[in-house]
């Protein structure tokens, strides 16, 4: 039987519960260990600065549970700063540990002269068009024209190149977009406010079984 927790990590929920209602009634919004020990799709959304995340995860004792789950069986989308806790560590606020789950650093995006003279800025705020590198079901029956909605300072620099989905292209930088280890999914941008692309990202995800 499908089981959906949404982990409180804090911030505003409001714009991703909606998203999920439109395709299933029944969801948790919780950071109790046994709730998610027993879920069967769990969304770990992010705001704000990865140390602050990652010490609430510690202090609900939500990193080791994370790390221990079966995901041949589980499934997890980390969204937005939530992918990027997926990964080994972020050099955001100094070097912090990440939740080990797909092999790579989180990094700043790095603007050269060039993407300056372009007036892009840091953070990158807005909608981008992504390429697709690998074929997932969690694109399924989406738009040929897919663009997402970022807000991001740092992005994810992958040990296994085959891990990232979908990039995009940013001045110099190619950023990954979506990525997926075995069941566990990330998305650099915020599906839940990305209109009908990010609601079917959202209805492909809570279809995985």
């Amino acid at each position: 039987m499908k089981k959906i927790v949404i982990i409180n990590c804090g911030g505003n929920l409001l714009s991703l519960t909606r998203a999920i209602k439109k395709y299933e009634n029944n969801f948790l919004i919780t950071s109790e260990i046994n709730e998610v020990e027993n879920a069967t799709h769990i969304f770990l959304p992010g705001v704000g600065a990865f140390n602050k995340a990652m010490d609430v995860l510690e202090k609900k004792n939500l990193r080791i549970t994370l790390q221990n789950l079966n995901y041949e069986k589980v499934y997890l989308m980390g969204i937005c700063l939530g992918m990027q806790l997926l990964f080994d560590s972020s050099e955001e606020n100094g070097i912090s540990k990440g939740l080990g789950l797909i092999k790579g650093k989180v990094k700043k995006i790095n603007l050269d002269n060039e993407d300056r003279k372009k007036k892009l800025k840091i953070p990158n705020i807005g909608w981008h068009k992504i390429i697709i590198n690998n074929k997932s079901k969690i694109f399924d029956d989406t738009n040929r024209n897919l663009d997402f909605y970022f807000v991001h300072s740092y992005h994810a620099h992958l040990k296994n190149f085959d891990e990232i989905k979908a990039t995009i292209k940013y001045g110099s930088n190619n950023l990954a977009a979506v990525v997926k280890r075995n069941n566990i999914f990330g998305c650099q941008f915020h599906p839940e406010k990305s209109g009908s692309n990010g609601l079917k990202i959202i209805k492909n995800f809570l279809e995985l079984n």
